[in-house]
């Protein structure tokens, strides 16, 4: 975003960001053109990253949340040096989320990774945080059920003893086999982490300022399932009003710390191809033109066997001879094959609609 200051009106402001953005936009395309480089879709409203600067400028902390199942393809360096070149005392931290899938041995290797690499983490799953907001929902509604049909308190206790012993046990055998650099923490431990992280605002222009914490991430990486989540688990002091504009959402969590949501936004990269954005569901299936890319990435990088328990299918693959012979599928195999066994075909010729088995 270009400098501006107080004396900035809001005309010049705009027309400064606008010229910007073109230039910078043009210096892509130059890279693409004489480097040769492939420059994968990214965002191109300039209203949607005019909402990335703002919450950028208003935030103490900037959390990029990111998809467990690929970290680092979510990860944007160049918005944490960004936000360093803004201010120096605001705070970056990458929030992985849908932690669930990972193995334990998997997040002890991230978390290794991470804290090798200086890189501020912290494991979550929203899903799971929503589940254990429900169950306790769900047991409040139970005790509000049994007061009012009264039954035999005693007995209840002694029942709830028995349940609540039981998640202690299994939660403490999942504590020992998990290090703490590698564990998935729960909402509550999420709120006290992110206060303990920005404990105060770096704002000194007005008296008493709340921590602003803003977060940032590609579509779908369970960005707002996150804030659902955090809004849900303190929702006893919790008041949602819209922000300044139309785009980003300002949502007090608590007396001292309010949450900045940023429009999910795609950066742009020539590191990766359409086809890992569409694979890791960042471009949407129903818009896929080109669908042997994506194939051929699930082809291999899935192990065969996995495919065919997975889609109750029966790859054979041949050699140049004609023989079957073992070895990974190629796109056209897999999606043939996918087509036969599940009645996809072209209604000219009949013959196995490889699109359509791609998409579904």
């Amino acid at each position: 975003r270009p400098k501006w200051d107080s004396t900035t009106t809001g005309e010049q402001l705009r027309l400064m960001e606008r010229n910007s953005f073109l230039e910078w936009r043009r210096g892509l395309v130059a890279l693409e053109e004489d480097e040769g480089l492939l420059l994968t879709p990214f965002e191109r409203n300039l209203e949607v990253w005019r909402q990335l600067w703002r919450v950028i400028e208003r935030s103490d902390l900037v959390v990029q949340i990111v998809d467990s199942r690929h970290p680092l393809f979510f990860r944007s360096t160049d918005l944490e040096a960004y936000v360093k070149e803004v201010d120096v005392r605001k705070g970056n931290l990458l929030l992985v989320n849908k932690a669930d899938m990972l193995t334990v041995d998997q997040r002890i290797a991230w978390a290794d990774y991470f804290e090798k690499e200086g890189i501020r983490y912290i494991f979550f799953s929203a899903a799971l945080a929503k589940i254990k907001l429900d169950e306790a929902a769900a047991e409040e509604r139970d005790r509000e059920e049994l007061d009012n049909f009264r039954l035999d308190e005693d007995e209840e206790e002694d029942v709830a003893e028995e349940d609540v012993e039981d998640e202690e046990e299994d939660s403490e055998e999942k504590e020992e086999e998990c290090p703490e650099n590698a564990r998935i923490i729960d909402v509550h431990e999420l709120t006290e982490f992110l206060q303990r992280e920005c404990p105060k605002s770096l704002r000194t222009d007005i008296p008493n300022p709340k921590v602003t914490i803003g977060f940032v991430g590609y579509p779908n990486v369970g960005k707002s399932s996150t804030l659902n989540a955090l809004v849900g688990a303190n929702a006893v002091s919790v008041s949602s009003t819209p922000g300044k504009t139309k785009h980003f959402q300002t949502i007090h969590l608590s007396d001292s710390i309010i949450l900045c949501d940023c429009p999910g936004l795609v950066f742009p990269s020539f590191a990766t191809t359409k086809a890992e954005m569409v694979c890791n569901g960042v471009l949407p299936i129903d818009q896929l033109r080109e669908f042997t890319g994506p194939a051929g990435l699930v082809a291999e990088r899935i192990p065969r066997r996995v495919l065919e328990a997975i889609y109750g299918i029966r790859l054979r693959t041949r050699d140049i001879e004609g023989d079957i012979v073992e070895r990974q599928p190629t796109a056209e195999e897999l999606l043939k094959t996918y087509a036969v066994a599940r009645g996809y075909t072209k209604a000219s010729q009949g013959n196995p609609d490889e699109a359509r088995a791609a998409r579904y």
